[in-house]
């Protein structure tokens, strides 16, 4: 009894006092992360996008090197990332800086190997999940196919720029600004080789593998529904020609033609290297209707030459070839960057695919995100990567998941509307709640539409074109993972993804171990406020009835020191 009224006491002092409600008026939704010298490089690049909507914060490597505990600048890059996205709650970082200024991290598919250099795979995505270390099997070797367990859902979106100089990141932004205000952004070019010959590793593939098997049906499903105007060009030369009608034959005077020709995507699927893509022609020299060694040659279409020559639309390029990324080198990505276009996802070593099968899934699943649901180019990118995880089956499929990357900005929309959401990936235990925080970066939010096996509430957080849905669980919540879909005005569709634990000690609030005085503190802050006030802690709230009162007090006192 003597426990009870000192409690009782204590409670009846502290339920007077006013507790502070934090804004979110401090809120980042945008973090740029600098390699290079002087950080007013980067003053026009944050300007834009401030001017676009975005709460943007510029860090420099420099401050996270000098801050930050890791045991090298990829890992101190990480835990500030970790350390500060939940006082922030950004949701796209842009990496601006070299390989060596910002290191790219290696992954390791191809499970105990790591002297094959085709299997040793720089994959910013290190930044981009930060839930768990890749390495379950601890034998220092990240991302092994089989061995390693991790989350494919990622927490925040990463893009980079392989440049840090002020004339590139300006030229950047205007390519930026071209873009959004481009009113007729469906205008595609497509551009597919042939891949394989005919029985060219022995009784497979069994016909010719061509590249536009992918390209057509992007073109006939996705574009073809947004009514894209689309100028295509496949292999019509030598004894393997695309069945496919093409705009025009696929070689490097058309492309030349074409590259700079206004543009918003520009998708193309062939054998590539850092330096460009290429296109292979196989003349049957002996007329045997099967593929023979030295009856081909190859010829590039596209090129960093021809970049740098004629530039490019300012597009979002989709590049389905090995190694145009390629981490060490000069590469495709950042001439294209630099010459015009906006966005690049692309291989930073070789990409597999299946002579029998030439079908990137990849592309074709990004594109049905950014196109059809509206994300934005760093949302559809890693979720797309999230879809595919489901049917990894060999070291190949986790191998692709690793090699594509994204080098742009990756807060790039294809409609107009864009929105900024955080957290997308957290865990909760069982009668906790989740605020996620959607901030509208442009023009008016639509009507919502949440599709959740949790209970929600929609919110207002007081600020305009910015709102809060509370995602709660119970006692009764089944543990494991719960996908949440938010549906936001006629363009815009994605995904959260929640964790929920078991809850072993209810009482204790703070989750140190212990029912005591620091949970009763937590608790009085909500004594006596009901669902819908400001600081109600519905994990206050023990019998259910969205009001923390003296029923809630006796369930508490009862559990007090156990």
């Amino acid at each position: 009894m003597k426990r009870y009224i000192y409690i009782l006491t204590i409670l009846i002092f502290l339920i007077f006092i006013n507790i502070p409600y934090i804004s979110s008026e401090n809120n980042v939704d945008y973090l740029i992360i600098y390699g290079g010298k002087n950080i007013d490089d980067v003053s026009s690049f944050k300007e834009y996008k401030e001017n676009e909507g975005y709460k943007v914060k510029v860090v420099t490597v420099k401050e996270i090197d000098e801050s930050v505990i890791g045991k090298d600048r990829g890992e101190k890059i990480r835990n500030f990332l970790k350390i500060n996205k939940d006082i922030w709650k950004f949701n796209y970082v842009l990496l601006i800086g070299s390989y060596t200024s910002i290191p790219q991290i290696k992954f390791y598919p191809l499970a105990n190997t790591r002297d094959n250099d085709n299997e040793i795979i720089p994959s910013d995505y290190y930044y981009a999940n930060l839930s768990c270390d890749f390495d379950s099997d601890k034998d220092k070797t990240i991302g092994e196919y089989g061995e390693d367990e991790f989350p494919y859902f990622v927490d925040v979106f990463v893009g980079r720029l392989l440049f840090t100089d002020k004339v590139g990141i300006d030229k950047y932004v205007e390519n930026l600004k071209k873009y959004n205000e481009n009113k007729n952004k469906s205008r595609a070019l497509l551009m597919a080789s042939m891949l394989w010959f005919k029985n060219e590793y022995g009784d497979y593939p069994k016909e010719n593998s061509d590249g536009a098997l992918t390209t057509e049906t992007l073109k006939r499903g996705v574009l073809n529904n947004l009514n894209f105007e689309t100028t295509s060009m496949y292999e019509k030369q030598g004894d393997a020609v695309s069945k496919f009608q093409s705009t025009y034959p696929l070689n490097l005077v058309n492309v030349e033609k074409e590259i700079n020709n206004n543009y918003s995507f520009i998708g193309f699927f062939g054998h590539g290297d850092s330096g460009g893509v290429y296109r292979r022609i196989w003349n049957d020299k002996n007329s045997n209707n099967k593929f023979d060694k030295e009856e081909d040659s190859w010829e590039t279409f596209l090129n960093r030459g021809v970049v740098e020559k004629y530039g490019i639309s300012n597009a979002v390029i989709y590049a389905m070839g090995c190694l145009t990324a390629e981490t060490e080198v000069p590469n495709l990505a950042m001439t294209t960057l630099r010459n015009g276009a906006v966005g690049y996802i692309g291989a930073t070593r070789v990409a597999y695919g299946d002579p029998n099968f030439p079908i990137s899934k990849e592309l074709l699943y990004w594109g049905d995100r950014y196109f059809n649901n509206g994300e934005t180019l760093g949302e559809s990118l890693y979720l797309s990567k999230f879809d595919l995880s489901y049917s990894i089956s060999s070291f190949y499929d986790q191998h692709n998941f690793f090699v594509f990357n994204l080098f742009g900005d990756p807060s790039i929309s294809y409609y107009d509307e864009s929105y900024s959401i955080y957290p997308r990936n957290f865990t909760i235990k069982q009668k906790e709640s989740q605020v996620i925080y959607i901030n509208k970066i442009r023009g008016d939010v639509g009507e919502i539409e949440i599709n959740s096996n949790l209970p929600y509430e929609i919110l207002s957080s007081g600020l305009k074109n910015n709102f809060l849905i509370n995602i709660k669980t119970g006692y009764k919540t089944k543990v494991g993972d719960y996908y949440i879909n938010i549906n936001i005005g006629e363009h815009y569709s994605t995904i959260i993804k929640v964790n929920v634990e078991e809850n072993c000690l209810p009482y204790d609030l703070n989750d140190d171990g212990l029912v005591n005085i620091n949970d009763f503190i937590i608790f009085s802050k909500s004594f006596n406020l009901k669902r819908g006030d400001i600081n109600f802690n519905e994990r206050c709230d023990f019998n259910d009835d969205d009001v923390v009162n003296i029923l809630d007090f006796i369930i508490f006192a009862k559990n007090y020191n156990s």
